[in-house]
């Protein structure tokens, strides 16, 4: 045994001797694992969320004490290796660990928190209701959809599918572009990047989605542009030349493929009432210009139809677009001209103005070396010699009375008091203009053409006013003196006598010694007759009814019906008075026959009015009204046809009044609400204060401010202080009628309006502070100019008064005797507003103690 124990003992040094001869590095140790976070990168989904992290492999027995922290403790907070998402963003917990030796060793997880979406959606499209809910797009054009994710700060991507690529494709980036006529749908999905990292089940959120529905149309003409070029101003433009028939009636006025609506803004405050919208087309057909009676101001639907055609007669592709049109520039002095008497000047403005409020503040020479005549500065500085024009874009002043010894001389007038429609007032509410005159001598005019007119009438159009009109000699050897247009005083008329009249084919025409203006004195150009062929052919062509109307007003004494019809042209009436032939179909009975209705009527331009016979329209049902042949005729003598019209007579009763165009809240006057119709009004209905309500407000008053056939406009005032807080108000209207009953009583109507609350500041509590400040605390902050006086023994210490957020800082010019009573009351000078311009209401009388 002793021999055996002996040779392993032998054997086990040779082992460790070889072992100690063996190189660096080639000796395994099997040493203890070190330390570790449990989780080294953590992905989080989503706010609130939980999870835990641990250390491995540390002996307890050795650790003085662990200490977790979080270097973003707005992304993670952590509590004794507890981990919380509070937002987004990346954080790394820590965790230091102290052994009982002393020594540290410090482990860490980064931690990344996503936030996923709730919603998504598409927020560009043009396919509400008024577009049909599609939106259209011509093939090879393309549109770039926009899309935001709810909340706006998620981590999910957007992704874009088109359910048929053979009609549209769509990018990465939401571009759809057409291929070939056809209707799709566009949807958007949400997804996150990384929704493998989320254990939370969220596979109802990781397809989000939101969808329109798009029509892909041929490519034909388009609206390219619609911008505001003014406020009352807006311009359309077409990528090729469009049919004027189409877009414009015979009063220029917009037809119905052109729709422009009213709407809110995210505030809930309705876009300013437009009125009467006429348009003009440009020479080339491209440029279509709006105008508007009201004013563009708000958020507007624009739409054009199919309806509205090229001049090859192809259909517009349908536009709609929302728009915002503001108008926040201040009105600007233009320029002036003179008319072709050099006597008359107009006074050019940038944009439409309001004129309520002008004021001359100043009026001085601006050009001679000789001074002006008191009595012409005199002139210039009445404000009623300045007439506004109809578009509101200019004043007109007639300076024919002024002394002849101020002719061609410039003058300065500084205007105030003045706004343009949107209400934007100019720098300092001060515009710098200039006017004069201009009699200097010029070329005669010139004639530009000659041409019958109707059957007794040749009318001549030169390039200048015309002063005396000359005349004509026909073939026949007649001489017919003309007479200026009333109208137009570029234009003359030559009225022929009934021989003249029935000359035809093309006529020589001699026309001199016509006389315009400020002629330069030795041009006689026009002191002779010159040859004008004119063709006396009368046009053939008769007289047709473009649009007609049944108008019912109810008086004490019974329903007026109105038959009103609109003629391609000016038309007269063969006869006044008398009976047309029509057929009648009742509404309840059997069908009594043929039927007759006495009128009588009145020709005004292109519109003939009849007022039908009361007794021969008291019965409900529909007229078919025979118009005879031979009923009107233009200046040619040509009449119209027979033709019928069909009218719907309900005994003087009447459709339902239209709900509002527009509610708005002054911009002035918090008190103050403007209602616009699109009818004119029953005053009785419209003036009662129990027609209308806004939600916790008390109105004074309704009053009917305009109220004619284009529309009406009633305005509310509320009780001061009634509104308390800037928000949206349930404002509800019902009993109003239409003007003497064209239409019965409106159907109840509720919107909801922003309103700016009309309560002024109320003041809250005083404080002293010391050494010499006393600060006036009110309910919201202020604006304007604050002006006390701090008496303290009949001594006034106020240095000055300083407006700051919701305070008043008073600052003493010494320090005050302590616990002696100091009495603050507002000066005259004091105004005081809060941010929306509501004054402040009566101060009481401040009895402030200062205590240091």
């Amino acid at each position: 045994m002793k021999k055996y124990l002996l040779k392993w003992k032998t054997f086990l040094l040779a082992v460790i001797m070889a072992i100690a001869l063996l190189p660096a590095g080639t000796v395994s140790v099997f040493a203890a694992a070190k330390p570790a976070m449990s989780v080294t990168n953590k992905t989080v989904i989503g706010i609130d969320q939980e999870f835990k992290l641990s250390i491995k492999n540390v002996t307890k027995s050795k650790v003085k004490s662990t200490s977790w922290s979080s270097t973003n403790k707005k992304v993670v907070v952590v509590d004794g290796g507890e981990v919380t998402s509070v937002g987004k963003g990346t954080a790394t917990v820590k965790c230091k660990i102290t052994y009982k030796n002393k020594t540290t060793k410090t482990l860490s997880c980064k931690v990344t928190v996503k936030i996923p979406a709730t919603a998504v959606e598409i927020t560009n499209a043009q396919d509400d209701l008024t577009n049909n809910s599609r939106q259209v797009i011509a093939v090879g054009d393309s549109y770039d959809f926009n899309s935001v994710l709810t909340p706006s700060n998620a981590d999910n991507y957007i992704t874009y599918s088109i359910s048929n690529t053979d009609c549209a494709t769509v990018d990465y980036k939401g571009i759809v572009r057409g291929k070939k006529p056809g209707f799709v749908t566009l949807t958007a999905r949400a997804k996150l990047t990384k929704p493998a990292a989320y254990k939370n089940n969220l596979d109802q959120v990781l397809d989000l989605k939101d969808s329109i529905n798009l029509e892909i149309v041929s490519k034909t003409a388009k609206v390219t542009d619609v911008k505001l070029t003014d406020t009352t101003t807006l311009t359309v433009t077409f990528d090729k030349a469009m049919d004027v028939k189409s877009l414009l009636n015979d009063q220029n006025q917009l037809l119905s493929n052109i729709i422009i609506t009213t709407k809110s803004d995210k505030n809930g405050v309705i876009a300013s009432s437009l009125g009467t919208l006429t348009g003009s087309l440009s020479s080339d057909g491209k440029i279509l210009t709006i105008k508007t009676t009201g004013y563009f101001n708000g958020l507007y639907g624009i739409k054009f139809t199919t309806g509205i055609l090229t001049k090859d007669q192809e259909p517009l592709m349908e536009y709609f677009k929302e728009l915002a049109l503001y108008d926040t520039t201040a009105p600007t002095y233009k320029n002036y001209v003179v008319d072709d008497t050099g006597l008359i000047a107009t006074i050019n403005f940038s944009e439409a103005m309001d004129f309520s409020g002008l004021k001359i503040e100043t009026v001085q020479q601006a050009s001679s070396n000789t001074a002006a005549k008191s009595t012409t500065i005199n002139r210039l500085s009445q404000k009623t010699n300045y007439k506004a024009s109809d578009d509101g874009k200019s004043l007109v002043i007639d300076l024919t009375l002024i002394s002849t010894l101020d002719y061609n001389k410039q003058f300065m007038v500084v205007f105030s008091g003045l706004k343009d429609r949107a209400g934007n007032y100019p720098p300092n509410d001060r515009i710098t203009t200039y006017v004069g005159t201009d009699t200097a001598p010029k070329p005669q005019a010139q004639l530009i053409s000659l041409i019958r007119t109707d059957g007794n009438t040749l009318t001549a159009t030169f390039t200048r006013s015309i002063k005396s009109p000359g005349s004509v000699m026909l073939s026949n050897g007649m001489n017919i003196p003309g007479k200026v247009k009333e109208d137009n005083t570029k234009q003359v008329i030559y009225t022929l006598d009934p021989n003249s009249a029935k000359l035809y084919g093309k006529q020589d025409v001699y026309i001199g010694f016509w006389d315009s203006y400020n002629v330069i004195a030795n041009d006689t150009s026009a002191n002779t007759y010159k040859k004008v062929e004119v063709n006396f052919t009368i046009v053939a062509e008769i007289p047709e009814l473009q649009d007609f109307r049944l108008d019912v007003e109810t008086y004490d004494s019974g329903p007026i019906y109105s038959l009103v019809l609109t003629y391609n042209k000016d038309v007269d009436l063969i006869s006044k008075n008398g009976v047309l032939k029509a057929r009648f179909i009742p509404n309840v009975g059997n069908y009594p026959g043929d039927y007759y209705i006495g009128y009588t009527a009145e020709a005004n331009g292109s519109v003939v009015t009849l007022v039908l016979n009361s007794s021969d329209m008291n019965q409900a049902g529909t007229f078919i009204v025979t118009l005879p042949e031979d009923f009107v005729s233009d200046g040619y003598g040509n009449t119209s046809i027979e033709e019928t019209v069909k009218l719907v007579s309900t005994e003087g009763t009447s459709t339902a009044l239209p709900k509002p165009r527009a509610i708005v809240q002054s911009n002035d006057d918090a008190s103050t609400i403007y209602i616009s119709f699109g009818n004119k009004l029953d005053e009785t209905t419209a003036q009662n204060i129990n027609n209308y309500s806004v939600a916790g407000a008390s109105i004074i008053s309704a009053e009917l401010t305009d109220n004619t056939t284009t529309g009406a406009t009633v305005k509310l005032t509320l009780a001061p202080n009634s509104i308390t807080e800037s928000n949206k108000y349930s404002i509800s209207i019902y009993g109003i009628t239409g003007y003497h009953n064209t239409y019965s009583v409106m159907e109840p109507y509720n919107a909801m309006v922003y309103l700016r609350k009309n309560s002024g500041p109320g003041y809250v509590t005083n404080n002293y502070t010391n050494p010499d400040k006393i600060i006036l605390t009110f309910s919201e902050n202020l604006s304007g100019t604050a002006s006390f006086q701090a008496f303290q023994n009949g001594v006034d210490m106020v240095e000055n008064c300083v407006i700051s957020g919701k305070n008043i800082i008073i600052t003493l010019v010494d320090l005050p005797v302590k616990n002696i009573p100091i009495t603050v009351t507002p000066t005259s000078a004091n105004h005081i507003t809060d941010i929306y311009g509501n004054e402040i209401g009566t101060l009481p009388t401040i009895q402030v103690i200062p205590t240091y």
